[in-house]
């Protein structure tokens, strides 16, 4: 019987709808990347997208029309801002002979894709946290008293954030709608007295313990609509070497800022992930497999085609010196 000269490769929804919700384990249900900067689909690989000035968007108008007259007519102009979807993604091989040993113990080819598919939307992650945490790209502020156990009667990050969101609407007229820290970071604002004294007395909740403090209540104690806690963790350590655990989110700093919440270009917001579906990808990551007959494995594969972009810097203030340096 004839058969492929070369390998042919098969979508796996089956394997793929497991993870549909980017919580393939504990650490990648923490994934923040992109709720910062949500999917928009693009139909080109390459291209530019549309930046509509800020100005333009909140200009005043007269809109009172006269019997008989036309409307007035305002120009909306916008800005080409280039854009390039990379695919991104990993492979891994299921062997026969052992998939059959362990069969008792586990799937091996479900377990295969669990682990590729976290490598794959880790990266993802890290790429997002560095163009948001990056005091080059964003205006900055200094936390006078950082937010964590050395001053947990004299910190003060309400006032922190509330000038932060100050400062995003001076700039573009715009209120800002999310804080976004790592998971140590919440841990420390669950400490702080001015935390736990505006919880217990504004109608937030009434705090017993630590558990109790949730990021929805921060996000009442901070009037946004959303605190966004990362708590992806990352080997720091090259391949080889002893495991370092580390924050794909730095605990050195916190971003306030509007988050897309529509597919509005006109939304003001810091960021967004263009994505190309055209080969194949998708938004939470392609799971494709194919055989290799001469080895006796099926090779599991996981990609993406994305483009994370910053749009509106001036939608976010970043606050430094958030943590006490070690």
């Amino acid at each position: 019987m004839p058969t492929p000269n070369a390998p042919i490769s098969m979508l796996r929804p089956d394997i793929g709808d497991a993870f549909s919700e980017f919580d393939i384990d504990g650490n990648a249900g923490e994934l923040i990347g992109y709720r910062v900067l949500p999917i928009f689909d693009v139909q080109l690989q390459r291209g530019t997208y549309p930046v509509i000035p800020v100005e333009d968007i909140l200009q005043a108008s007269k809109t009172a029309r006269s019997n008989r007259s036309g409307y007035n007519m305002i120009d909306i102009g916008f800005e080409d801002a280039p854009y390039v979807c990379r695919e991104h993604g990993l492979s891994s091989p299921v062997d026969d002979r052992l998939a059959m040993i362990y069969q008792n113990l586990f799937e091996q080819e479900l377990e295969t894709t669990r682990i590729v598919r976290h490598r794959v939307l880790i990266e993802a992650e890290k790429r997002v946290a560095a163009k948001v945490f990056d005091p080059a790209a964003f205006n900055t502020t200094a936390v006078t008293n950082e937010w964590d156990k050395n001053h947990i009667s004299d910190a003060t990050p309400m006032r922190d954030v509330q000038a932060a969101k100050e400062s995003v609407y001076a700039r573009t007229g715009v209120w800002p709608n999310a804080l976004i820290i790592n998971r140590q970071v919440f841990q420390n604002l669950r400490l702080l007295d001015e935390i736990v004294d505006a919880i217990q007395s504004s109608g937030a909740g009434h705090a017993t313990k630590l558990r109790d403090i949730t990021a929805d209540m921060l996000a009442q104690v901070f009037d946004l609509d959303m605190v966004l806690v990362a708590g992806g963790t990352q080997n720091l350590s090259n391949e080889g070497q002893a495991f370092s655990p580390g924050h794909v989110w730095s605990g050195d700093f916190a971003m306030v800022a509007s988050v897309a919440t529509s597919s509005a270009f006109s939304e003001v917001a810091i960021g967004r992930t263009l994505h190309w579906s055209e080969d194949g990808s998708e938004a939470g990551t392609t799971v494709e497999t194919y055989r290799n007959e001469d080895l006796r494995r099926t090779v599991v594969r996981v990609r993406h085609d994305v483009d994370e972009r910053l749009i509106y810097t001036d939608a976010g203030q970043l606050l430094t010196n958030v943590t006490t340096a070690a």
